[in-house]
């Protein structure tokens, strides 16, 4: 039985037509997945997914956000302060990696908050508010303390 296949010009053509077209699928996906971009973010995710940086921060985000959703959940399952600042460690992580990822897109310089800073932010944003309104110096300094002990605690590990 004889063999019949395709002149080499027509199986160029096939070949291609036949390589995708867009090469990082799956990585698009993947930021498409993790965050709730707007159009106007797709668009700029579109164009700017073959610069291999924004592929790499797309990696960090995922891995961030499935380290920060492990430790969420055995912080549920056990509350424990040791429990609960690794949990903290790590949305502050996944949050600092997303901000990252946006500053890629809009190609402006990144400033990544430091960790106190990410933690106390509502703290910081309350100082500004008027002495008569809702927190006390009280409970500010018992969370700075709390904060001090434990991330102590962690740099002894």
């Amino acid at each position: 039985m004889e063999s019949k296949e395709l002149p080499e010009d027509v199986l160029a053509l096939i070949r291609q037509y036949s390589k995708p077209v867009f090469v990082h699928f799956r990585e698009y996906n993947q930021a498409l997945g993790l965050f709730h971009l707007s159009l106007y973010y797709k668009e700029k995710l579109k164009k700017k997914i073959e610069d291999p940086a924004v592929r790499e921060q797309i990696k960090i985000c995922v891995e961030a956000e499935a380290d920060y959703h492990r430790k969420n959940a055995t912080y549920q399952a056990t509350k424990t302060s040791i429990h609960e600042n690794a949990k903290d460690k790590s949305h502050w992580w996944a949050h600092v990696s997303r901000d990252k990822f946006v500053a890629l897109l809009d190609e402006r310089e990144y400033r990544m908050q430091g960790f106190a800073e990410w933690y106390f932010q509502e703290d910081i944003d309350d100082a500004w508010m008027d002495s008569d309104d809702e927190y006390d110096d009280e409970e500010l300094l018992a969370a700075q303390e709390y904060y001090a002990n434990h991330d102590s605690e962690s740099d002894s590990d």
